[in-house]
Formats: C-alpha cells, sequence, structure tokens
C-alpha cells in the first residue's frame, strides 16, 4: 500500500451556463460524489459514451500553447449527475481536439453510482482511463488496488498558472501526487445573526446561544439531526474532527478501529456525543433527518442555528426570498487551534497504464482555463469551492460571483469569502487521515449507519455516551474485519 500523507440553490446556474437549464435535486449518496455537489440524475441509465472525434494539429490560443495529440484518445470517465456538468465536460472535449487534433471520449456514468465499477470494468478489458473524475474517498480505494500512476507534473503545471494547494486538499502516496483536484466540499455551522447574535468560537459559547434564542419567534435554537443518512454521518464526522477524535488508526501497519481507547480518544468521542445531546435540549428531535431537512432547517424558519456540507442553507434561503437570507452566515466553534471538519477534494487522477497519458495531461491542463472552470463551479454557486488559491481569488471567478450576488437575493461578497476563510484549509476527508490512507473509509464512515448509532443512541434513547462509544467500537471493529475479508 503506498503511503501518503433540493434545487434550492440553481436560480443563477440557470442564468450563466448559457442561461442553461438546471439539474434536478441532489441525492444523498452524491453528497460523497460528484453528483451531490452538481445536482441530480441525467438519464438513469448506465455508461452513455459520446466520441468528439479528431481535429487539427497543435494550437495557440488566448490562454496557452498546446500540444499536437493527432491519433491519441483520451478516455474520461466522470459520474454524470445531470445536463449542467455534461455540457460543460462535452464543451471541453470538443474545444480540446480543435486545438490538439486528439480525439476524447466521454464515458458518463449513472449519478450517483460513482465510477469504480466502470474503471473496474475497463482494467479488466486492459483498457484503463487516461482521465478519471474521482473523488479522494473513492481514489484511496483504486490507490490501494494499484491501478493508479502518478500525475505530479500536471499538478506542478496546473499549480504554476493557480497557485499551491494546500496537503489535506491532494492525495500523495510516497512523496507523489495522484490527483489534480478541482472543487472541494467542506462542512460548516449556520446561523441567523438577526436571532442567533454570538458568533461562537468554542462549543459552551454555542450551547449558550442555542440556549438563549430557544423559542425566540418559535425558532429552535439549533438543529441536530439524528438520522441515517449520508449528511448526518457527515455531521457527525466534522464533530469529531472539531474535537480532534479519531475513528480508525494505523498500527503495526495496518487500518485499526481506535474509537474506545480507553483513554483520550474515548474520552474526546464521549465528549463530543455530550455536547451533541447539550445542543439537543433545543433542537428538535430530528429522528428523520436528511440532507434535505439538514439544509433547509434554517430557511424554513424552523431553527435559528444549524450545520450543512457546503453553502445550501445561505443558497436555499435567498432563493426562496425570505427577509432573513442576507442574516444567514457560517461560524466556525472548535474545540483546539487544530480543529477541522470535514471535507473532500474532487478531481482527476489516472489509470494506470492507459496510453495517451500525455494527452491525457495536457488535457487536465486545458480543462483548467478560466473560460470553463467558471461556468462549471457556478453551476451551484459557492457550494462547489475552487481547489486553488488563484481561481478563487482571481478575476474570472471573482466576477462570476459578484455578478450572482448582484442577481441574486441575500447574498454578500463578505458572507462568501468569510465561507471560504472557515472551512478552505479546515477539511480533512477520513480516506486520507492516517498515513497510509484508509480504503475502508468509505465503509466506515458513510457505507452504513455505524457513525450515527451512538448519536440516536444518546439523543433519542438517552444511552449513557460511554456505553454508546463501547458499543460503535465493537460494531466499527466487526464491520472492518469484514470489509477487509
Amino acid at each position: 500500500m503506498p503511503k501518503h500523507g433540493n434545487g434550492a440553490d440553481r436560480t443563477f446556474a440557470t442564468k450563466r451556463m448559457n442561461r442553461r437549464r438546471f439539474l434536478a435535486g441532489a441525492g444523498a449518496a452524491g453528497i460523497i460524489g460528484l453528483s451531490g455537489c452538481l445536482g441530480g440524475g441525467n438519464n438513469g441509465g448506465s455508461s452513455n459514451n459520446t466520441d468528439s472525434g479528431g481535429g487539427g494539429g497543435g494550437a495557440t490560443t488566448s490562454t496557452g500553447e498546446w500540444g499536437d495529440f493527432s491519433g491519441k484518445t483520451v478516455h474520461v470517465v466522470a459520474e454524470s449527475p445531470g445536463q449542467g456538468m455534461t455540457e460543460a465536460y462535452d464543451k471541453i472535449a470538443n474545444e480540446f481536439q480543435k486545438a490538439t487534433g486528439a480525439k476524447v471520449n466521454m464515458d458518463y456514468t449513472e449519478a450517483g453510482a460513482g465510477t469504480g465499477e466502470r474503471v473496474a470494468q475497463l482494467i479488466s478489458a486492459g483498457n484503463p482511463p487516461e482521465v478519471i473524475h474521482s473523488t479522494q474517498l473513492e481514489a484511496v480505494k483504486f490507490l490501494n488496488q494499484d491501478v493508479l500512476q502518478p500525475i505530479g507534473d500536471t499538478l506542478d503545471a496546473v499549480s504554476e498558472s493557480w497557485g499551491e494547494v494546500g496537503e489535506p486538499i491532494r492525495l500523495t502516496a510516497n512523496d507523489q501526487d495522484y490527483m489534480v483536484p478541482m472543487y472541494l466540499e467542506r462542512g460548516i455551522d449556520w446561523r441567523r445573526d438577526d436571532v442567533y447574535e454570538a458568533n461562537p468560537s468554542t462549543w459552551e459559547e454555542e450551547v449558550a446561544e442555542a440556549k438563549r434564542v430557544d423559542g425566540t419567534n418559535g425558532l429552535n435554537g439549533y438543529y441536530v439531526g439524528a438520522g441515517n443518512d449520508v449528511c448526518n454521518q457527515i455531521q457527525i464526522h466534522s464533530r469529531l474532527r472539531e474535537n480532534g477524535a479519531r475513528m480508525y488508526h494505523r498500527k503495526d501497519d495496518e487500518i485499526q478501529i481506535a474509537i474506545d481507547d480507553g483513554g483520550e480518544n474515548k474520552q474526546l468521542w464521549i465528549e463530543t456525543l455530550n455536547h451533541l445531546k447539550r445542543l439537543h435540549k433545543y433542537s428538535p428531535k430530528a429522528a428523520d433527518a436528511s440532507c434535505g431537512s439538514l439544509s433547509n432547517a434554517i430557511p424554513s424558519g424552523q431553527s435559528a442555528a444549524g450545520w450543512y456540507v457546503g453553502f445550501r442553507p445561505k443558497l436555499i434561503a435567498g432563493r426562496q426570498n425570505k427577509s432573513f437570507a442576507k442574516n444567514v452566515r457560517p461560524y466556525f466553534p472548535k474545540q483546539s487551534d487544530e480543529a477541522l471538519t470535514h471535507g473532500q477534494s474532487v478531481g482527476w487522477v489516472q489509470g494506470k497504464g492507459a496510453d495517451a497519458t500525455d494527452a491525457a495531461r495536457e488535457w487536465m491542463r486545458f480543462a483548467y482555463q478560466p473560460e470553463y472552470w467558471t461556468d462549471f463551479m457556478m453551476s451551484v454557486p459557492i457550494h462547489n469551492i475552487p481547489a486553488f488559491p488563484k481561481v478563487r481569488n482571481g478575476d474570472a471567478y471573482q466576477q462570476a460571483l459578484q455578478q450572482f450576488v448582484e442577481e441574486s437575493s441575500g447574498h454578500s461578497m463578505d458572507v462568501i469569502q468569510q465561507f471560504f476563510d472557515l472551512t478552505v484549509e479546515r477539511g480533512m476527508n477520513p480516506a486520507i487521515a492516517v498515513e497510509g490512507g484508509n480504503p475502508y473509509a468509505g465503509t466506515l464512515m458513510f457505507g452504513s449507519d455505524i457513525i450515527t448509532r451512538p448519536v440516536q443512541e444518546v439523543l433519542l434513547n438517552d444511552v449513557d455516551p460511554a456505553t454508546a462509544v463501547e458499543n460503535v467500537h465493537q460494531t466499527a471493529v466487526n464491520a472492518l474485519e469484514q470489509a477487509k475479508s
């Protein structure tokens, strides 16, 4: 194993992308993968291969010089969440072939299904794809299976134009990079500052303010999800990260469950569950909480504060023209200076043994031109955070954000910047949280209800937090043993 360090937010996207039609609502599974960030399904079917055809030789455009790759084919596998993304990708493919002479085979997998099965099919057939649009969570599995090749030179070329990215944003193994990140997902707390006036920087301050505002104007002081879906799972992962708690570690060169270590980590889990229990006193029961109810808790007027993975609470309030939309803003309570939150990078990786690696790397560099990534990022404004600093701060993206603010209710540039400042450098994906990576992170964290069980036991069934920690530890041990076998 290599070692490494609902349609509520789419008004602007409909206008901007050629005033295009936008995508269907985000499914729960897609929050981890690609589809949740960019929208819902396309045709709901299996792979939809399209070929852009060949073109002329190398060319110089307004944004750079591109090599001649006539006779080569770049096979790109990407999960297809809907029309907006496929239009952006197809545009890149068509213009890349004109500039370089290469053919591009866009191979779209079914929305919500990820790319793993399709990649496995191609590798079994001896035809590994040149480019795979992947999440860190899925790419670590690919790394563990030794089916990726390093693309550090491509990352260097993109970074030269758009700035360096931090270690948690990358995917590295044996001091080599295996991903060119495109955008980020981040968990964060939200509040209505017209009611929830404090800007909590600690858990104690968060509970105190939830208690103070509970019942004001019929609002709950906070919304704690106690459901089972992926957003509830990411919520507890974010809270554990805020407190420095671990679910697993690497010991004797293998992944082991570390929840109940009999010491500090067990206590951190207990503290986290106790904090959620204290907050839950000022929350609806929320036993059936879902991604939709978590993102709508503030916009619907149910609570004064709550957590979500991304910018949607603000986007939804604005689209619904809520009078308080301008008051919805993020905050980050933490237990230590090293506190983190849930993070995910989504980007491009390359199949080991692919034929046209040089053309593929040129394709990645080509696709990172402002005329392409600006529309791509604005398909769900701000929720998808550009990975590279000079993209976030560059004229093209900043102008797109300014246009969005001017055309959309309740938004401001200062809240958008606050969201970036609080989240970009604090995100940590569970798959890369230990040296050597954890290919079982998806199963342990998001492939079942394991991580939400202790929350439900404590919040809904009044189980002692220490007992709940001991229970989830053994459940996770059993699940890991099964996953390894």
